[in-house]
């Protein structure tokens, strides 16, 4: 079921949608939905999130549009979770690079003072960057290992839409636990939902990470060798399984409290 509540939409960010020309209907949508980004309010005690796909002008300039959000966020100081620009390295059809917003799901946005100039500015000049916005998605996050090291940059994700998602989480929280002293110390896995805006009709997404893909591939290598059993109690016990896309991307930049 899609989790209950709404948007509500601050006076000054809804300035924004108006000042800014947009060359389309569905630029202007993914645009604005951007600019608001931070001034939701939802129901409910989980990790939520949202993810903004677009492509640059110039894949040279990514370097300038990562000093950019440094800039901005280098201080920032956010009520919980925080934001992540990343590229988008395959399996994703045109778009290059996606912004990820994520936080509590009843404590999103900033701490700290955020002014409408400067927040007005620092969307302006994203603007100036961006070709096209791609597509835009929200979900939860229903199991999450987090990762205790610098190092875990790269991400793995699958688009799947499991028959029964109770016990799919049920199996892959199983597995984790039986596998995750070693194969996932220090990385990052987690699974969840696509509410709005699902992917080719996805509803749902398995991540994992490593330092790079040969990384990530090493860990799929040591789960089929030395976890042969629990691979095989985690695909029986999952059930029925869509497999709709992978893809894999990498941090840029990571913003959150320090």
């Amino acid at each position: 079921a899609l989790p209950s509540g709404g948007f509500f939409f601050s006076t000054h960010s809804l300035y924004l949608s108006g000042i800014i020309n947009h060359k389309s209907i569905k630029m202007r949508k993914l645009f604005t939905i951007l600019v608001l980004s931070f001034t939701f309010t939802l129901s409910a005690q989980t990790r939520y999130f949202q993810a903004l796909e677009f492509t640059t002008k110039h894949l040279h300039e990514q370097d300038a549009l990562k000093m950019h959000f440094d800039e901005y966020y280098k201080d920032a100081k956010f009520n919980s979770g925080g934001v992540y620009l990343q590229r988008i390295w395959s399996g994703r059809d045109g778009s290059s690079h996606r912004i990820v917003f994520i936080s509590d799901i009843d404590n999103p946005g900033r701490a700290d003072e955020q002014g409408e100039y400067e927040w007005t500015a620092f969307v302006l000049k994203i603007q100036n960057y961006v070709k096209s916005w791609d597509k835009v998605y929200n979900g939860r996050v229903l199991s999450l290992q987090s990762s205790d090291s610098d190092s875990i940059d790269t991400f793995h994700i699958y688009d799947i839409i499991p028959s029964d998602p109770q016990a799919f989480k049920k199996a892959h929280d199983y597995f984790v636990e039986k596998s995750g002293k070693n194969i996932w110390k220090g990385k990052q896995v987690a699974f969840g939902t696509y509410d709005l805006g699902r992917p080719d009709g996805a509803t749902h997404w398995i991540l994992t990470s490593g330092e790079n893909e040969r990384d990530i591939v090493k860990t799929y290598d040591i789960i089929q060798s030395d976890y042969s059993k629990e691979l095989v109690k985690y695909l029986q016990d999952r059930g029925d399984v869509k497999d709709l896309k992978d893809f894999t991307v990498r941090n840029l930049g990571s913003y959150f409290n320090n």
